[in-house]
């Protein structure tokens, strides 16, 4: 099963939330993931603007976003999804803004688990965990779950919330039942 299915993206487009995240990992370069990342507006504004030292990869699962991707940055490691899977590279900081949902499916329905069920963001986030360094960062903002749902909450310490919440997307619990509550964090620290 596919995340988002929308490729819309735009440039630096979650400026506070980049910036937050840098500025939690000082003044050294690291090595960034940009989950889903589409055209690779999000690869551009973090070397640009936000860590210019760092290596910034993606991952898409699209064939038309990575060949994009591939022949605009060749510095970065470009990879499809199963290519992602197999490999061992390990971040410090991993983005996945705006991939861990089916916007606009999931907009008028009270439960979505035909459309995209929890256990899909649940393994998911298991997988991202897994390609995270001890102390890395893990930023999810606009998912249709919480990660405080998950099995990995217990090894994932939120270090950001946002008053105005983690984003537009309509959010759902592990039941895959619609919730009306704001969910707030958006930025963890792997602890384990």
């Amino acid at each position: 099963m596919q995340h988002q299915k929308n490729t819309a993206t735009a440039y630096n487009r979650y400026p506070d939330i980049f910036k937050d995240t840098i500025s939690l990992v000082m003044n050294r370069p690291v090595a960034v993931l940009s989950f889903g990342c589409s055209y690779g507006d999000e690869i551009a504004t973090i070397k640009d603007l936000y860590h210019r030292e760092s290596q910034v990869d993606g991952v898409d699962i699209l064939e038309s976003c990575i060949n994009e991707c591939r022949s605009k940055f060749q510095s970065s490691l470009i990879l499809d999804y199963s290519e992602f899977i197999t490999r061992n590279e390990r971040y410090d900081v991993i983005f996945a803004m705006s991939v861990l949902c089916r916007w606009e499916e999931t907009e008028t329905v009270d439960n979505c688990s035909d459309i995209y069920p929890f256990e899909f963001f649940e393994k998911a986030i298991g997988i991202l965990v897994s390609k995270l360094r001890y102390g890395g960062l893990l930023v999810v903002y606009n998912a249709n779950f919480r990660v405080s749902d998950t099995i990995y909450s217990d090894i994932l310490d939120p270090v950001k919330s946002y008053m105005d919440g983690s984003g537009f997307v309509h959010k759902f619990d592990k039941e895959n039942n619609k919730i009306n509550s704001v969910y707030q964090e958006v930025i963890f620290r792997k602890i384990a």
